[in-house]
């Protein structure tokens, strides 16, 4: 019975992060959201578009820079797993077809039309001779990001286009760098 219990203590870590691992790393991922939603409601901070977005990268930021390679075990389980947790956000979060309804054709105008035309215009765009070298699952996340809401669509598509995660690391950030100032100005 002991060398059974060792066994599958084993082969379970493994197979991968135990299930502890991915509460703890939950709870704490859930926590500095929290504590970036507080800050980020400060007014003083708003007027100077300081909101819980910008609080939640700044304090992923401090947290990855100062840990750096010795982040907890199950901080790192939870970061790997990331485009799953962002696709089950857009599943739950996504609005239902009864309010474009209530739109009606204006919505569906913007929510469907113009977001097959942003995708299409950033895939021309990417097989101009100028960016030519571009790889196509590149090009093609980066038109999904632009087109739709940024990284989780990024995110989202990069498994589909068999985009590897080098590539979605480069395709986050430059969308991060084009939208935060963006995001400041409006």
């Amino acid at each position: 019975s002991t060398s059974t219990s060792t066994s599958t203590s084993t082969s379970s870590s493994a197979a991968g992060p135990r299930l502890e691992w991915y509460a703890l790393g939950l709870v704490l991922s859930f926590a500095l959201a929290v504590l970036a939603a507080v800050v980020g409601a400060f007014v003083y901070f708003n007027k100077f578009g300081l909101d819980s977005t910008v609080w939640a990268v700044a304090f992923s930021m401090l947290l990855s820079n100062l840990l750096g390679q010795r982040l907890p075990a199950y901080l790192v389980a939870v970061g790997k797993k990331a485009d799953f947790f962002i696709k089950c956000g857009l599943v739950l979060m996504a609005p239902q077809f009864q309010s474009l309804l209530k739109l009606g054709a204006p919505g569906f105008l913007v929510s469907w039309p113009v977001t097959l035309i942003v995708i299409a215009f950033a895939w021309s765009t990417s097989r101009i001779r100028v960016f030519r070298s571009i790889p196509d699952s590149l090009a093609m996340c980066l038109a999904c990001g632009l087109s739709v809401c940024g990284n989780s669509a990024a995110a989202a598509v990069a498994p589909v286009v068999g985009l590897p995660p080098s590539e979605l690391a480069f395709v986050v950030a430059l969308l991060t760098i084009c939208n935060i100032p963006i995001m400041l100005v409006i």
